[in-house]
């Protein structure tokens, strides 16, 4: 199962690589995520112990190979966040401002904006 997902993953990377080459203009792009990127993020994943995972993508499914490798969740996150801030702005904003998230943009790839929910507030017994 894993050599199957190998070359999927090293498929869809050469796909990516080739149209991105020639396609520049939105839509068209695939702007996966790097290879060192899936490997942070599958690693994040499994350190975490994590129990869902969201996603928000519009391309071909490469990040989200990584992350389903991993057999774990994470609450949230965005690639692209650096090479394509102004389209994830909207986004960044409104999670970052509630404060039931916590938030961090890891500059990994193309950045990565990880959010997570927040542990509940703990009260000084003093």
């Amino acid at each position: 199962m894993r050599a199957n997902l190998d070359e999927l993953l090293s498929e869809l990377e050469r796909f990516g690589k080739a149209n991105d080459g020639v396609n520049a203009e939105r839509p068209r792009p695939m702007l996966n995520i790097t290879r060192d990127t899936g490997d942070f993020l599958a690693v994040l994943v499994r350190a975490t112990v994590a129990r869902g995972v969201l996603e928000i993508g519009a391309s071909n499914g490469y990040s989200t190979l990584w992350l389903a490798s991993a057999e774990g969740a994470i609450e949230g996150l965005v690639t692209n966040a650096t090479s394509h801030a102004a389209e994830v702005a909207p986004f960044v904003a409104l999670v970052a401002a509630d404060v039931s998230f916590v938030t961090s943009l890891i500059p990994v790839g193309n950045g990565e904006f990880l959010v997570v929910k927040a542990a509940k507030a703990w009260s000084d017994p003093t």
